[in-house]
């Protein structure tokens, strides 16, 4: 006969009193840590909340830059239209001296520059500023993963 006890561990069914005593202790437990929980869970939306105030004053900020450079575009392509007109006046009037020419031009690649500059700075601002998604803030489901 063998006599060697095994390492072999067999389950032992708890008494119902003494489950119910593991679960108390469990909950227990779980209120303890419940103010430290509680209190990560208030830091991380409160970073959430700051994060989405930064980015509305950016939207903000962006839809002002927007609108400003719109402006500029419109003022650009004015000026190049005036320029167009007095060129084609002093073209009418005769010959002009070479500064009043080299002038012209000057005025006429500034304009152009000015109005080559919003082009490039508008394709990259979009057309539609997006807002960030709030939801999750609110208690609500994420719209845009749906």
């Amino acid at each position: 006969m063998n006599t060697q006890h095994s390492n072999v561990h067999v389950p032992v069914a708890l008494p119902p009193w003494r489950v119910i005593l593991q679960v108390l202790r469990y909950i227990l437990r779980s209120i303890a840590d419940l103010p430290l929980i509680l209190n990560q869970l208030e830091k991380i939306l409160a970073t959430q909340q700051e994060l989405v105030n930064t980015l509305n004053q950016v939207n903000t900020t962006l839809q002002s830059v927007s609108s400003e450079l719109d402006k500029v575009a419109a003022e650009s392509q004015t000026s190049l239209q005036k320029i167009t007109e007095l060129e084609t006046i002093i073209n009418q009037g005769g010959n002009t001296s070479p500064e009043v020419d080299a002038a012209l031009q000057a005025v006429k690649t500034s304009v152009q520059s000015v109005a080559d500059k919003v082009t490039a700075v508008d394709t990259l601002i979009p057309d539609v500023p997006v807002g960030p998604d709030t939801s999750a803030l609110q208690g609500q489901p994420n719209q845009s993963t749906k």
